[in-house]
């Protein structure tokens, strides 16, 4: 049976953008060195570099990839004497498809370079459809998310600063909850009459109904862009 792979691009603004600093300040002769010498199932992966990144290849059937992925970064850490990598992680491709692999995974480590201050990790899977609203670098259509969340977020977010209120957390916890009123009520340790007249209050404020499959999934998306830390 044919085997699929992972690809995981490393990048650091130590290595920076000149193919000539980046051998230089990666010193990837050394690194494979270090690697092979402190990471007995090095022989199990690929690594290499490509356009200024630091890109590995790791096979499925892995005993446990998210180990070895603990692993790399650690040896990472101890070789550059720094922790500030952005690390991206494709989704398995076939051999044919590693050029469609290392996309994702330069997509991945964009979206962190561009819109996130703080996780180093990105797995493309993971993206979701954050991924339709990012271009070939990673960045976001700030125009879409801008207005689809002053629309569907910031009423809410707005109205419970100004009335000491819960009214997000509400409404995250009905989605998260599969719309169940009586699930929702009781981990908000609140009665459910109390959480319709929360629910009736969102839809005002953001002029949707709940039941509604085109508002539900505007206001969906809304916060999965919000909690995408987009903004941030």
């Amino acid at each position: 049976m044919e085997k699929k792979y992972h690809v995981i691009v490393i990048y650091s603004k130590i290595f920076g953008n000149d193919i000539l600093k980046f051998y230089e300040k990666s010193r990837v002769i050394e690194l494979r060195k270090f690697i092979n010498e402190n990471f007995p199932f090095a022989q199990n992966m690929m690594f290499f570099s490509h356009q200024c990144r630091i890109v590995f290849l790791i096979g499925e059937g892995i005993d446990d990839f998210n180990e070895t992925l603990d692993k790399i970064i650690q040896l990472l850490k101890e070789f550059y004497k720094q922790s500030c990598f952005l690390i991206g992680i494709s989704s398995l491709h076939f051999i044919e498809d590693l050029n469609k692999a290392y996309k994702e995974s330069i997509l991945a480590v964009g979206y962190l370079n561009h819109n996130s201050s703080t996780l180093q990790i990105q797995r493309y899977d993971e993206l979701g459809i954050l991924s339709l609203f990012t271009d070939d670098k990673g960045k976001t259509n700030r125009y879409f998310t801008d207005n689809i969340i002053a629309q569907f977020i910031q009423p809410l977010i707005d109205y419970d600063k100004q009335n000491d209120t819960y009214l997000m957390t509400t409404l995250r916890m009905y989605l998260n909850n599969n719309f169940s009123q009586s699930k929702t009520s009781e981990l908000l340790y609140i009665h459910v009459n109390t959480l319709r007249s929360r629910l009736s209050k969102i839809e005002s404020l953001l002029n949707v109904k709940l039941k509604s499959s085109n508002d539900l999934l505007n206001v969906q998306l809304a916060i999965k862009l919000y909690e995408g830390e987009i903004f941030h």
